[in-house]
């Protein structure tokens, strides 16, 4: 597909966000075709809304750097966070990149992330956030990341119809790959690798073809290897 497909962790970041009862809009560039700030209309941001910027890999740091500065320098007072499983990799590192964020966060805990922006709009200490170290204007997560996905809510996704869209199904991973950045950030934040149930999965195609989807693209971080026998067991109960 030429298409870029949307960001997963994106769409689940702003459902449990929205289950906690805020406001969420996705400005997801590169699936909306977005190639550069030239072409983004900023006028989307508004005074004192949160902006969370996802790190999705290593090729566009600087068109995010600019980003970032633009915002700032739109809205002096809005609070631009920092975060995703790159960012999580050497946050120090990106944080020194991106002087005009204020925080940045080292972890994919979608309810981390859900009590931070509790504690933002309470005008609360970061400090106080359960579970966390907040040092040097990063937020780290003192406890792994084990949640079961089958208790996210599904992930938000554009109110425009596409033709096709992808649906996760696990996610983390077990290997050590030394080529895979993956593999970095399993171990900095204790992530275990997990799978959904194949019911809820087909359920959540179910939804999306009644919306027009036609082709579903499965994500798994770990290509369906959890180890043989498991995996065996989960693609007969899936297929």
């Amino acid at each position: 597909f030429k298409k870029v497909l949307p960001n997963i962790e994106l769409g689940y970041m702003a459902s449990v966000l929205e289950a906690s009862g805020h406001n969420v809009q996705i400005e997801d560039c590169p699936a909306n075709n977005i190639p550069t700030l030239n072409n983004y209309n900023f006028k989307v941001i508004n005074e004192n809304d949160i902006v969370i910027v996802f790190i999705y890999n290593h090729t566009n740091i600087l068109e995010t750097a600019r980003f970032i500065k633009n915002v700032r320098q739109l809205h002096l007072n809005n609070t631009i966070i920092c975060g995703g499983k790159f960012f999580s990799i050497d946050a120090k590192r990106y944080m020194s990149l991106f002087p005009d964020a204020d925080i940045g966060v080292a972890s994919n805990d979608y309810n981390l992330w859900s009590n931070l922006i509790d504690c933002i709009e309470s005008k609360g200490n970061l400090t106080n956030i359960d579970d966390t170290l907040y040092d040097n204007k990063i937020i780290y997560s003192l406890r792994k990341e084990d949640y079961s996905l089958d208790d996210l809510p599904l992930p938000k996704r554009s109110s425009t119809t596409n033709e096709v869209s992808n649906v996760l199904v696990s996610s983390g991973c077990n290997g050590c790959c030394t080529f895979c950045a993956l593999h970095l950030y399993n171990l900095k934040c204790g992530v275990k690798a997990r799978k959904r149930n194949p019911q809820r999965i087909w359920e959540e195609i179910d939804e999306l073809y009644k919306k027009g989807v036609k082709y579903v693209v499965l994500e798994s971080d770990d290509l369906f290897s959890f180890n043989v026998e498991d995996s065996n067991h989960w693609i007969s109960d899936f297929c």
